[in-house]
């Protein structure tokens, strides 16, 4: 399918503050896709920072149309050499409506990492993260929590080898 596409971005900063923005078009013969995309980042004292993002994709087709957004929130903490702390929340809504089908999505996802870097040659990694999502399907509703816990360490063994180990379970909660 040939297309074609444009964008247009403008970043703007100042002292510690960054902001980003960009449209997009995307046209076929069979679809028209328009995006938007905007955030903030502050740099925060001592190594910290804070994000705000705003994502908005909107594509039109023969037979549906499909709307998403995103709206994030995130952290980092890198103020030790020994650790980093990440954070992400992700509020996010999808509907297409279709022909036959109608669908519409709302999802809250939290994610977030620790790097401990305390020791010699050695590192540790903790994830964890969430999703609760309400899912519906030509007026049928569904919806569950799903969360995920991980591990991993490695040890540097030298210049070309490291031994590493991980571990880490999913879940899923309340699905209906």
């Amino acid at each position: 399918d040939d297309f074609k596409a444009g964008s247009v971005g403008l970043d703007w900063r100042y002292e510690s503050w960054t902001w980003n923005n960009r449209i997009e078009t995307r046209r076929t013969s069979t679809s028209t896709q328009r995006g938007l995309r905007t955030g903030v980042l502050h740099q925060l004292e001592d190594g910290r920072s804070a994000v705000v993002n705003y994502d908005w994709i909107n594509d039109e087709g023969l037979l549906r149309e499909t709307r998403n957004q995103t709206l994030s929130f995130g952290y980092a903490d890198r103020r030790s050499e020994n650790f980093a702390l990440l954070n992400r929340l992700d509020l996010r809504w999808d509907e297409t409506d279709g022909l036959l089908t109608d669908l519409s999505e709302r999802k809250v996802v939290s994610n977030n990492a620790l790097n401990l870097t305390a020791w010699a040659n050695s590192q540790l990694s903790l994830a964890y993260s969430a999703k609760y999502v309400v899912t519906n399907v030509n007026d049928l509703e569904f919806s569950g929590v799903t969360d995920f816990i991980g591990a991993h360490y490695r040890h540097d063994l030298g210049k070309q080898w490291d031994v590493g180990v991980q571990t880490s379970a999913l879940r899923s909660l309340n699905a209906n």
